[in-house]
């Protein structure tokens, strides 16, 4: 059995289940293997533990970490159990058979059938593709679940390969619905720990569940498409909303634009429009989403999906009472075509704070990512605290590791050159990789998996690259460019860092210098300005690291409380109990600087991030992504005249 520290042991007995193993485990929970000693067969026994919320006891019960914590976990615990009870009403045969759902050891455990096979991002592990032939083979009974799902109000809101299990006999099943976990993740205010990058929407980020519907669901299965049908794993929403706030351009790469061998142009186009940014620019319904791929399936797969679905499906009736879920209180409406949801159409109309707020989005998406920045780096104070790191030496890992799944590491492939036959091979996956992660704007980071690493990689195998020594200096000018757009946006911290990027790559760069003197040139002039203000215009705010300000907004005996719990972790790295009370207390001014920037008090926004970097690593993950929520934070208060 796998290990973990938190979960059931093999022979644990719950009712007449006996526990086996782990088959999974995440944030949110653990997945057990168990035997069904009354029916006499196997079956998935999922076990609602957010991990950040609560610990196992000695007797096996689960407790919330603190008093505070307690009002979350019970709130988890009851949409957990929502979700299961409503989930048991589906019968489909490719939608996951809840079969039970019962409390015990003080949280809920779900009971579903137990699927042999594998997960479809296994057989993208070993085939990279699919053809459209078994794509379509996925596809179809998938939209056919789906679309009894969304018609009762439901939607599952965590698509992408791991959670379509591919049966022994090929027939797929959707599994591991996450709209209880979102909605937990919507009350904890820990967002993209409970999203998964690339196939996750943009107002999965931002938004609450009344801002989400079926096109969320069609969002996460177009980029599963996407992946399958061009081996590259779809941009990360987040990316894609910084690339078009910052730059004004889109970093997807339309597979319509990729255009991979064995599919229509019209199946390619189907599943671009799914993946369309805008909420109200993707289809709104499954059934006008079938009816895109309906006149592209290959005959084969038509054919089977028209004997396997005969005639339309029989009406679910679900009551889906619980307020936090999308579909609680909405009511049916039909649209042009006469098809009935209990969805409102994602128009122009009613989304457009979504368009309009991209800025302010970017904002609290930063709050949101450092939050989920920080849970892992406590995570990780936690393991090197047993065994005598010093916290210093971590390293934050990503979430998600599907977002670097089939990409070739630099480190890794230039160990292959010492094989000729396979060095054009190795060069060529290298410079492949570095065009998707350029498009994508991975520009330096993240370690291992970066544009600049991999033609470094390259020029190491061949030093006369012509195609690699040409990567670098794209590299180069996009630095410059950012540089460029920082300066109108007066954010001059963020035009150096750009231009240090720059310099770092290719200091001969011809544009390089020239983009040096004139950095120079806006900095001496804001100077300038500063002093004929007095110091006080807004100037000031984008050159001053610290402002008069900030801090004042903490009480005395708070500062007290963070200056004692820092020297506790300082003098002892092994103590855990300071360190959930520092997570407390960071969690409490997350909180806060989101209810400042709402109110638009700037001022006790930065006091709050600044109290929250004192006890955040330096140089760690968190301390750069609340440094530029400062700069973010800095540019509200400018453009806002305070």
């Amino acid at each position: 059995m796998d290990s973990h520290r938190n979960s059931l042991q093999p022979g644990y007995r719950l009712h007449w289940y006996i526990i086996k193993k782990i088959l999974g485990q995440g944030g949110f929970g653990i997945t057990y293997l168990a035997d069904d000693t009354n029916l006499q067969q196997e079956v998935a026994i999922k076990e609602f533990l957010p991990v950040d919320l609560a610990i196992r006891e000695a007797d096996a019960s689960i407790h919330p970490v603190s008093n505070e914590r307690g009002e979350h976990f019970k709130w988890g615990l009851d949409r957990f159990m929502s979700e299961a009870q409503t989930l048991a009403r589906f019968k489909h045969p490719n939608i996951v058979r809840v079969n039970a759902v019962f409390a015990e050891n003080n949280t809920a455990y779900m009971v579903m059938e137990y699927e042999r096979g594998r997960g479809m991002h296994e057989l993208l592990r070993e085939n990279k593709t699919l053809g459209q032939a078994e794509v379509n083979a996925i596809l179809l009974p998938i939209l056919d679940g789906l679309e009894q799902i969304h018609a009762a109000g439901f939607i599952h809101r965590d698509i992408k390969p791991p959670n379509i299990f591919i049966r022994e006999d090929g027939s797929p099943v959707l599994l591991d619905f996450g709209s209880a976990r979102q909605s937990f993740g919507e009350q904890t205010r820990t967002l993209t720990a409970m999203v998964s990058p690339g196939f996750a929407p943009f107002e999965q980020y931002v938004g609450k569940g009344d801002r989400q519907g079926p096109w969320t669901d069609i969002y996460g299965l177009g980029a599963t498409l996407y992946r399958a049908v061009t081996g590259r794993s779809p941009a990360d929403a987040m990316d894609r909303s910084e690339a078009l706030l910052h730059a004004s351009r889109d970093v997807f790469v339309k597979a319509s634009e990729i255009r991979p061998e064995g599919y229509s142009s019209g199946f390619l186009a189907a599943i671009d429009h799914a993946l369309a940014f805008r909420p109200e620019d993707r289809p709104q319904t499954i059934v006008e989403w079938k009816q895109e791929f309906a006149s592209h399936a290959t005959p084969g797969a038509a054919a089977a999906a028209e004997a396997g679905n005969p005639a339309e499906p029989e009406a679910v009736t679900v009551a889906v009472t619980e307020p936090g879920l999308p579909g609680s209180q909405v009511s049916r409406a039909q649209d042009e075509k006469g098809h009935t949801s209990v969805f409102p159409r994602a128009d122009k109309a009613s989304r457009s704070v979504l368009t309009k707020s991209l800025q302010w989005a970017a904002i609290v998406c930063g709050i949101f990512v450092f939050l989920a920045v920080l849970n892992r780096i406590h995570d990780r104070h936690e393991e090197i605290a047993g065994n005598g790191q010093e916290p210093g030496q971590a390293t934050v890992q990503p979430a998600d590791r599907s977002a670097v799944v089939n990409r070739p590491s630099a480190a890794a492939t230039t160990e292959a050159t010492g094989e000729s036959g396979k060095t054009r091979e190795t060069v060529d996956q290298l410079l492949s990789g570095a065009k998707q992660d350029l498009d994508a704007l991975r520009l330096t980071t993240p370690a291992g998996n970066n544009a600049v690493e991999k033609y470094r990689a390259v020029l190491q195998i061949d030093p006369d690259n012509a195609e690699a020594r040409n990567g670098l200096d794209r590299v180069v000018d996009e630095y410059l460019r950012m540089m460029k757009n920082a300066l109108q946006g007066n954010d001059l911290a963020s035009a150096g860092e750009y231009l240090d990027k720059a310099m770092r790559i290719n200091p001969d760069h011809p544009q390089v210098i020239s983009a040096r003197d004139r950095l120079e040139a806006e900095k001496e002039r804001r100077k300038q300005e500063i002093n004929e203000d007095d110091g006080t215009g807004p100037a000031e705010i984008a050159v001053q690291p610290e402002m008069e300000t900030a801090g004042k907004q903490i009480p005395d005996a708070e500062r007290s409380t963070l200056q004692t719990l820092r020297d506790r972790i300082k003098s002892n790295p092994q103590d855990r109990q300071a360190r959930r009370q520092l997570k407390d207390i960071a969690d409490k001014y997350q909180q806060a600087v989101r209810e400042a920037i709402k109110t638009h008090d700037y001022d006790g926004a930065e006091a709050y991030v600044r109290e929250i970097l004192k006890i955040t690593p330096p140089r760690s993950e968190a301390s750069k992504e609340l440094n530029k929520l400062l700069l973010n934070i800095n540019k509200m208060r400018a453009e806002s005249g305070e």
